[in-house]
């Protein structure tokens, strides 16, 4: 049994894709195969029991919430104010996911420890803030061949500093990428939206060529957050992550060139949508075997 090697027609493949999605191209592009080319949907089962991606889910949405109420922050209001808002916005979304009290006890305790950091890292914050703006929406075109390719995003958070500087923040409930993954281009997530930052492709945001990128990891427990940057040369990251969208957008030009499953396993996603219709189960255990 051999992994799957498709290979669509030309006027058949994606000319536009988001910047998490390139990640999914250069680990898996058989995820990307499935879900634009074939437009297949995964299926949620009837009785969902809420996992981990929903707790990220709710994290964000509250993060969201909360940002657009107060974009800037009064210090004089006392911290428990803020910290109940945040409380009852995660309470709300959490009764919202059904009745699942095994689940929710857990979750309410770990999501009130972030809601801690989270505001004792807002407070503390010596930066000079002009505005910041939550799921902020930004695109990009460039031509590669005869393909003119979109690229395009939904940042976290964008804060916007006094003297024009830009931070992108990018919420992370999960594992960080390591600098190693993102300077290796496997990673570009933030890097890519870096780009579209500084040519000014995101609403509402002046376009600035002085960029920060930062992972804010919240997860609660005893180390409830944490604030990890992949990088100081944000410059040669964008210019990497450019560099490596266009040579995909190449490389998939050629009706030649498949989208195969997992090819390289050292950088294969932990989760796909699309793994059974790959049949990697099926393959990777005979190529382990053939071993």
């Amino acid at each position: 049994i051999e992994p799957p090697q498709p290979r669509p027609p030309i006027e058949a493949r994606p000319e536009k894709l988001s910047v998490t999605e390139i990640e999914k191209w250069m680990r898996d592009p058989y995820t990307i195969y499935a879900k634009h080319i074939l437009r297949l949907k995964p299926l949620k089962p009837l009785y969902e029991i809420p996992t981990f991606a929903d707790f990220g889910n709710i994290v964000h949405v509250v993060f969201d919430e909360f940002l657009r109420q107060f974009p800037l922050y009064n210090q004089t209001i006392d911290k428990s104010f803020y910290i109940n808002f945040l409380t009852e916005c995660g309470k709300k979304h959490i009764d919202n996911m059904g009745y699942f009290p095994e689940i929710s006890v857990f979750w309410e305790s770990r999501i009130i420890q972030i809601y801690n950091w989270f505001v004792d890292k807002e407070l503390s914050t010596q930066d000079p803030i002009k505005d910041r703006k939550t799921e902020v929406l930004g695109e990009i075109s460039f031509l590669v061949g005869n393909t003119n390719f979109t690229l395009t995003a939904v940042a976290d958070r964008i804060d916007i500093m006094k003297n024009g500087n830009l931070l992108i923040i990018d919420y992370k409930t999960g594992t960080i990428p390591s600098s190693k993954e993102v300077e290796a281009g496997f990673s570009p997530q933030l890097p890519l939206e870096a780009v579209i930052a500084s040519t000014g492709g995101f609403s509402n945001i002046p376009q600035s060529k002085s960029i920060q990128l930062e992972y804010w990891r919240v997860r609660g427990g005893n180390n409830p957050g944490e604030v990890v940057r992949p990088s100081e040369n944000i410059g040669k990251l964008q210019q990497d992550a450019l560099e490596g969208v266009k040579h995909l957008v190449e490389v998939y030009q050629d009706k030649e060139t498949p989208y195969p499953s997992r090819p390289n396993p050292s950088y294969a996603p932990q989760y796909s949508d699309y793994e059974h219709l790959a049949r990697v189960k099926e393959w990777s255990t005979f190529t382990k075997r053939s071993r």
